[in-house]
């Protein structure tokens, strides 16, 4: 005869899953008093709504965002802005989009919006702007690592880049000042 212990299924799974389970409802409980919850309550709800999240939203497809930027100076480009996958509701007839960092083996697509800006690298590298002093504006470097540039070359295009920047910047002016009467012109007759 076999020692009953041995014929015993483990249990720790069923006392790991108990556990969780009671955990759950202790934060959704002091959740719905208006108790404040601590740090592990905020941990466990999170990760139990994006557990049901992955249930009810199905990935279809991946879609690649490009950006084509036109600039007042007539330059154009385009470039990548970011991965998003396409969910739908296994339940109901919706869908949403949520970034991501690559296309995770999805079928892809790509989707390219356009937008319009007054400056680009194109006409203000030709402007000559010197590089800004990071030891007086520290701060900068919240925005990224600074580029390290050849100071020869990059003077070299300063000084190219001078007379020619000048000129565009003041036809930039121009065309803006253009489009400030243009759009003043456009509220007087809609008045």
């Amino acid at each position: 005869m076999q020692p009953i212990k041995e014929e015993l299924p483990d249990f720790d799974d069923l006392d790991a899953l108990l556990e969780e389970s009671t955990a759950i409802a202790a934060a959704k409980r002091a959740q719905k008093q208006g108790r404040k919850l601590t740090a592990e309550q905020a941990d466990i709800l999170e990760a139990n709504r994006l557990a049901e999240q992955m249930q009810v939203w199905e990935p279809v497809e991946a879609v690649a965002h490009f950006i084509h930027t036109t600039c007042f100076c007539g330059h154009e480009f385009r470039r990548f802005n970011a991965w998003y996958k396409l969910l739908e509701h296994r339940r109901q007839d919706s869908r949403r989009l949520v970034r991501c960092d690559d296309h995770e083996g999805l079928p892809s697509s790509q989707y390219i919006t356009q937008e319009q800006v007054g400056y680009c690298h194109e006409c203000l590298s030709n402007v000559g702007l010197p590089p800004a002093n990071l030891e007086e504006h520290s701060v900068l470097t919240s925005l990224g690592e600074p580029l390290e540039q050849d100071n020869g070359q990059m003077e070299l295009e300063l000084l190219a880049g001078e007379a020619q920047g000048d000129v565009m910047l003041a036809e930039l002016d121009e065309a803006e000042a253009v489009e400030a009467v243009e759009a003043e012109e456009i509220e007087d007759e809609a008045l």
